[in-house]
This record gives C-alpha cells, structure tokens and sequence, in this order.
C-alpha cells in the first residue's frame, strides 16, 4: 500500500487500465506511470504486472487494453502471452466422502440463521 501511494506520487504519465467483461461491461482504472525515458522507468514493469493481476482478480474480465506508456503493454502482452503458458497438467483428487472427524457448519442466509455441530457423521 505504502509503496503504491509512493509509486503514483513520483510518476506522472497518465495510465488506464481496461478489462472487458463476458456481459459488454468495462472496468477502467486510472492512475499513473513513469514516462519511458524516467531513470525509474523500470518500475513500471512490476507495478503493470501486479496492478493487472489484482485488477483481474478483484473485477474480473476476459481481455485487457493498456493506454499508457508502450513498454508498459509491451510487458503484460509478455507476460500474459498465451503462447508462452505451460501446458495443462492437472490432476483429479477426491474431495469429501468421508464422515470421520468433527465438523462445524454455518448457513447464513438471509431469513435463517443455521448452526450445526457434528461429530463421526
């Protein structure tokens, strides 16, 4: 957070950050960035990386546009490039099935408030 804030006091270039979503939505986030020839222009390249990520994560979306400085969209079309993302590797693993331990469930709902406390069952 602190560096966040120290980032966006030194940089000066104007950046947006689009995600568009399944539904027609668009998420934009403005904020700044170094300009290309900054001596701190390298930052720029772990802000974009961590900024996309948290952005995708917490709004969500299926393709993102970059207005700012090229090296910054250069760096996340590196770094999300399909085309570089290993192959698929994934494994069933059986989840549940099984009644033995002590088990705690909530159901919060809004008309109903359920507890239950289970013990082998």
């Amino acid at each position: 957070m602190l560096a966040n804030r120290a980032f966006r006091r030194e940089a000066a270039v104007p950046l947006a950050i689009t995600l568009e979503r399944p539904d027609g939505a668009v998420s934009r986030f403005d904020t700044v960035a170094f300009a290309e020839d900054h001596p701190r222009a390298a930052a720029n390249l772990s802000y974009a990386e961590r900024l996309v990520k948290f952005l995708l994560w917490a709004r969500g979306g299926w393709k993102v546009t970059v207005g700012g400085p090229a090296s910054f969209a250069d760096h996340i079309r590196r770094v999300y490039a399909p085309d570089e993302a290993p192959p698929a590797q994934e494994t069933g693993q059986p989840l549940g099935r099984h009644l033995d331990g002590c088990r705690i469930g909530f159901d919060l709902c809004a008309s109903d408030l359920k507890v239950s406390a289970v013990i082998n069952g």
